[in-house]
C-alpha cells in the first residue's frame, strides 16, 4: 500500500508544467500606428495600435516551448495616417521585429520559471 501511495505522489509531482509566453508589440509614440503584415506581396493583416498601448501578438500556454515566428511574412510595415514610416524585412539590419531571439529587439521583461513576456517597443526614434 505504501508503494502505491508513493507512486501516485511521484506521478502527481512529476507532471510537466505548462510554460506560458506572451509576445507584445508596444506603441510608445503619441500616434495611432498600423502594423501591416504582408504575405507574398499581399496585405495579410492590418492591426491598429493606439498611442502608449500594446498589442498581444502571441499568448500561449503549453507543455512545449513556444516562440513567435513571422515565417511566411514578406515584410512588416508601420503606418501612420496611411503613410509608411518603417518597413521591416527578415534580413533588415539593426532593431528588427523579425529578430525574436535578439534581446535588443525583443526585450525580455518578465522571466519566471513557467512564464516569459517579451516586448517589441516601437518608439519615435524607430519611425525616423
Amino acid at each position: 500500500m505504501k508503494k502505491i501511495v508513493v507512486l501516485i505522489l511521484l506521478a502527481l509531482t512529476s507532471c510537466i508544467k505548462d510554460n506560458c509566453v506572451d509576445y507584445l508589440i508596444e506603441n510608445q509614440t503619441e500616434k495611432d500606428l498600423n502594423l501591416v503584415l504582408f504575405e507574398e506581396g499581399t496585405e495579410w493583416r492590418n492591426t491598429e495600435i493606439k498611442p502608449n498601448a500594446s498589442f498581444t501578438e502571441l499568448s500561449i500556454c503549453d507543455s512545449g516551448g513556444w516562440r513567435i515566428s513571422f515565417s511566411g511574412v514578406d515584410s512588416i510595415q508601420i503606418k501612420v495616417n496611411n503613410l509608411v514610416l518603417k518597413t521591416y524585412y527578415p534580413d533588415s539590419p539593426g532593431k528588427n521585429i523579425y529578430n525574436v531571439d535578439d534581446r535588443d529587439s525583443w526585450l525580455l521583461v518578465v522571466n519566471r520559471k513557467h512564464y516569459q513576456k517579451f516586448v517589441f517597443e516601437i518608439t519615435e526614434e524607430d519611425l525616423k
